[in-house]
């Protein structure tokens, strides 16, 4: 009997110090790709920032206004979508909190949620990257190139330029 009581107190003891590990944000290392703070990994003008040098090399590039006006509503509705997604994740990350401060959890739900931030996450990323695309197509094949040249160490977005070209 002693020993099965010393069993589940182990178990307990376990539970109980592993189990914030387990639903505590990942070390600032994850979210040093975002270029921000792990409180603001969806903090979106980082996001913006990288989409918004396309204007900034207007000149260089000789954007016609007409590409300008396109480029910005291009990121404007980008930047809507996403802050709406960076709301939702922030919701489900307070249900989260909710659950998990509960007496007895419901660790389905929690599973559950994590799923929809992980699907939210992925459309951030993805409408960051479609953005991207629709940007490059507004773009001359002579401004695309010019921009690869203008680009410190020839990389946009994480992904090199000749490798949006196909």
């Amino acid at each position: 009997m002693r020993e099965i009581y010393k069993i589940v107190s182990l178990i307990v003891a376990a539970t109980i110090f592993l189990l914030p590990a387990a639903f505590s944000e990942p070390p600032d290392a994850y979210y040093m790709h975002f270029g921000k703070g792990k409180h603001e990994k969806y903090h979106f003008d980082f996001s913006i920032h990288k989409l918004m040098k396309i204007l900034h090399f207007s000149k260089e590039l000789n954007l016609s206004s007409d590409q300008q006006d396109r480029i910005f509503n291009i990121i404007l509705q980008t930047k809507q979508r996403n802050d709406n997604i960076s709301t939702d994740i922030m919701k489900l990350k307070y249900d989260i909190s909710k659950e998990m401060s509960k007496q007895q959890p419901d660790f389905n739900r929690v599973k559950s949620l994590n799923s929809q931030i992980t699907r939210l996450e992925n459309d951030f990323e993805l409408n960051i990257k479609n953005s991207l695309a629709d940007i490059l197509s507004i773009l001359t094949p002579e401004q695309r190139e010019k921009l690869k040249d203008l680009s410190p160490s020839r990389r946009f977005m994480g992904r090199d330029l000749k490798q949006q070209d196909r």
